[in-house]
């Protein structure tokens, strides 16, 4: 016959009470043990030489930091953002707000910043694209300094000698705000678009009254200063091309030439207050029916 084990209430109790208390000794033993692992590791990132920025010497590149799509911004201007970050663990160094200064530098429109282990750090940015320059008051003093504005109406500073066959855009300042300057910038790549293969000839676009858009236009041996309203750029210049030598034979000291009427072409002299009507107007009033 099998003899059954009868176990006592208070041992089977203080068995349960005991495993309890087992597993919950080795949970905070596991939990200590992580924490100090975390700890030993997070100190040894911290502080190994094997992981500083490496210190550039005086006037050179830091070669401790990768710079990608740097084209038109100052790669010592990069680097300045980064001035308190050599001689530290790249573990210590605070990425999102090194990222954060990389955007507030006018000519960078993306940034990346990322650790490359052990002692590196990479930074890939997307420049802005010039549109035109501007000619902005320099700070302290009368003198002017060159500026350039890409499509979204942000201001650059040229931060190193480059060429740009660019318009200088007028009627401008770093004074209105984002949105007006968008606004102004808008007008001027319309003008341009509409004027095609022109456009490579105009030096100089003035928005100063955005309702009335000027623009110089470079003509065999001068500039002349075109106004062309608010509307149908591409065809008003188009107009005024072919009969150019006739004008300027006429009026030879206009200082500018109104393109505002569909009928005609109007310069406008330097000193006197006559204005002089090319022969578009003349031919039209002469075909039958003209006015």
């Amino acid at each position: 016959m099998a003899v059954k084990e009868i176990t006592a209430p208070g041992v089977s109790q203080w068995r349960f009470a005991f495993k309890v208390i087992s597993l919950t000794f080795a949970v905070c033993v596991g939990i200590l043990g992580s924490y100090w692992a975390y700890s030993e590791a997070n100190h040894f990132l911290m502080v190994d030489s094997r992981f500083l920025l490496a210190v550039p010497d005086p006037g050179e590149d830091p070669k401790s930091i990768l710079m990608d799509g740097v084209k038109h911004s100052s790669r010592q201007r990069i680097a300045h953002e980064f001035a308190n970050d050599f001689g530290r663990s790249i573990y210590n160094i605070p990425i999102a707000e090194r990222r954060r200064r990389l955007l507030a530098i006018g000519w960078i429109k993306e940034a990346r910043v990322a650790r490359v282990w052990p002692n590196q750090l990479r930074i890939e940015v997307v420049e802005r694209e010039p549109i035109a320059f501007l000619e902005l008051p320099a700070d302290g003093d009368d003198k002017q300094r060159p500026s350039l504005i890409d499509a979204e109406g942000v201001i650059m500073g040229q931060e190193k000698p480059e060429k740009f066959d660019l318009p200088v855009l007028t009627g401008i300042s770093s004074k209105l705000t984002l949105d007006d300057r968008k606004l102004r910038v808008r007008r001027l790549m319309k003008v341009l678009e509409e004027a095609g293969d022109t456009a490579s000839r105009i030096s100089e676009v003035d928005i100063a009254d955005s309702d009335n858009v000027r623009v110089m236009l470079q003509m065999k041996d001068r500039a002349v200063n075109l106004i062309l309203g608010d509307r149908h750029f591409g065809s008003r210049l188009a107009r005024f091309i072919p009969y150019f030598e006739d004008v300027n034979r006429k009026a030879p000291d206009a200082a500018s030439f109104d393109l505002r009427l569909e009928d005609r072409i109007t310069a406008i002299p330097l000193t006197a207050n006559s204005t002089v009507v090319s022969s578009l107007q003349k031919k039209a009033q002469e075909e039958p029916g003209g006015h």
